[in-house]
């Protein structure tokens, strides 16, 4: 069995919906961290990051409040979008390096390969993690990040850190990276179970 499991695909196709429904039973033994997608008045505000603590709280989709505002790396204002690197700097860092301290049976990453590559610190601890932890996530795919591209700034300058990211995975780490379609969905969310239930039985303790 790989080490780590991800998921990549088109944008709404289902990867982390995937993965929450895989881990939802086994949140005391899982660490790490996943991105929601903020709302305002149901319009599309961009993207907070938040450390996993608990089923309640894992929502992928939420009406924006004070709390997800500071957590926000994506934020859409009147002149478009913007990124706020910050957030990885803070949030994210502080989020695994407390995930390394307590050494879970799986960790989450949902989603990586992406703009938050640009941000040197938490880059450095995210390829910590990839290296002691096993882990489960999302990593973007080049067509999503052509879409993104289109509107946030940076996020094509990230593609070098994301080419070096994907190299590490495939072929440095011990990562399998599965292609959620429409055709395979079903059989994908079997597969994340499988892997979850996989690292349960065999990484309850580092």
């Amino acid at each position: 069995m790989p080490k780590h499991l991800f998921l990549r695909g088109p944008i709404g196709i289902g990867k982390s919906t995937a993965i929450r429904d895989a881990v939802l039973d086994n949140l005391a033994h899982v660490g790490g961290f996943y991105v929601q997608r903020v709302l305002s008045n149901g319009q599309h505000a961009g993207f907070a990051l938040n450390p996993l603590h608990s089923g309640s709280t894992y929502v992928l989709e939420k009406e924006i409040d004070s709390d997800t505002a500071e957590r926000m790396f994506i934020i859409k204002d009147k002149n478009g979008f913007r990124h706020n690197l910050d957030v990885f700097a803070q949030v994210g860092v502080d989020c695994l390096r407390d995930n390394l301290k307590r050494c879970p049976a799986l960790t989450v990453l949902d989603e990586t390969g992406g703009i938050e590559l640009l941000c040197v610190e938490f880059r450095d601890i995210l390829y910590e993690t990839l290296e002691r932890l096993p882990c489960i996530g999302t990593v973007k795919s080049a067509a999503n990040t052509a879409h993104m591209a289109k509107n946030v700034p940076r996020i094509i300058s990230a593609k070098t850190a994301q080419d070096e990211y994907l190299h590490m995975l495939t072929h440095t780490c011990s990562s399998r990276i599965l292609d959620m379609t429409e055709a395979n969905r079903q059989t994908l969310r079997q597969e994340t179970l499988r892997f979850v239930k996989a690292c349960m039985q065999t990484n309850m303790s580092c």
